[in-house]
């Protein structure tokens, strides 16, 4: 099966300011998934246990856990696990969604998300944008695309479904 690789998020961070995250699953070539900043300012990302500190374009967030994923919730993009070494997944079980997912497994997150996109020019575009929202209707179409290509049962990227009701629904 053929997953998507790469989306990219324009989230509102928590000091009001706005950025996109490239989100990739470099799993396929022996490496970590990530989120990477590649515009906005300079920012605090909310972050359990680690403390990143701030970030600047350019910077990375990888999954720090063997098995880890990126969540997409309306509140942001979060690095995390649903499982540990005290608790592993047992094969073929569907990932936790990451709005359900223990605080102690998560290793980081971004703003909340204004929209996702399969076009970087597009996000960039967008975040030049004033006054934006979370969800932003401006961008539900966009959004829900690239939601409809990450599916149900992407192996890496994981939504929190009811977060993005409000999408499916316009």
């Amino acid at each position: 099966m053929n997953y998507l690789i790469e989306f990219f998020a324009l989230t509102r961070e928590h000091d009001g300011s706005s950025a996109v995250w490239r989100c990739r699953n470099e799993r396929l070539n022996g490496q970590a998934p990530f989120f990477q900043k590649v515009l906005g300012t300079q920012v605090q990302i909310c972050s359990r246990p680690s403390g990143l500190g701030g970030l600047p374009v350019g910077a990375f967030v990888p999954t720090r856990r063997p098995a880890g994923l990126i969540g997409i919730t309306r509140s942001g993009l979060c690095v995390y696990s649903d499982c540990d070494q005290a608790n592993p997944a047992p094969a073929g079980r569907l990932h936790q969604r990451p709005d359900k997912v223990r605080s102690g497994l998560l290793d980081g997150s971004t703003g909340e998300v204004v929209a996702l996109f399969l076009d970087e020019h597009e996000a960039a575009e967008a975040a030049k944008q004033s006054g934006v929202l979370p969800l932003d209707q401006r961008w539900h179409r966009q959004t829900r695309e690239t939601l409809e290509a990450i599916g149900l049962n992407h192996p890496i990227f994981i939504s929190s479904d009811r977060d993005f009701q409000e999408v499916f629904s316009v």
